[in-house]
């Protein structure tokens, strides 16, 4: 998965309406010490809970086609509700097509930027993904974002508001994970 996402990530700049990097299926379900369908190969440990929802996020986010790729009918009830999440949904399906821009990379770690009403509007989605082995503390300047005055923070994964914030927002990231928001901003800088 993380080899998948190191590869696409420099090529989201290509996406645009009816154009999209197809990511391969989603390895949902797949979870370490749960049992397995007879779909799983010997040599798969499957994902933890972390590793699944930034599997399935990241995908999102990048707008690739979603393929779940284990038996549908076994799915529980943790990442049904992940595969469903509307919000998480709404960074892909969406009809701006808009591509995701990395803003900054450090190591294994990224801050990636995409439009999600208009190009150019102030609204945009952000993703916080972490491939390391270590916790990271991402702080992230709407003004790299281009995005001014309070900005409303609502995180996907979660569905929760964060609050409202001015100039910055700090967040944790634990390893193999990623987290998701939705941005909305006074105006775009």
């Amino acid at each position: 998965m993380k080899s998948i996402i190191d590869e696409n990530i420099p090529l989201a700049s290509h996406i645009r309406p009816g154009h999209y990097n197809d990511m391969d299926m989603l390895e949902v379900g797949r979870i370490v010490g749960a049992p397995q369908s007879s779909f799983v190969m010997e040599n798969e440990t499957g994902l933890t809970r972390r590793e699944e929802a930034t599997h399935f996020g990241l995908w999102c986010f990048l707008s690739s086609p979603l393929l779940i790729g284990c038996d549908a009918r076994k799915i529980d009830a943790e990442t049904r509700q992940l595969v469903t999440n509307p919000f998480l949904l709404a960074m892909n399906q969406n009809d701006l097509g808009a591509e995701a821009k990395t803003i900054l990379r450090k190591g294994e770690t990224y801050i990636l930027v995409k439009d999600c009403e208009t190009i150019g509007g102030p609204s945009r989605f952000l993703a916080l993904y972490n491939g390391g082995e270590a916790d990271h503390e991402f702080a992230v300047e709407f003004y790299a974002l281009d995005l001014a005055g309070q900005v409303a923070v609502f995180e996907l994964g979660e569905r929760a508001d964060l609050g409202v914030f001015t100039h910055e927002v700090r967040m944790s990231v634990p390893p193999h994970g990623a987290r998701f928001f939705r941005l909305d901003a006074e105006r775009r800088r």
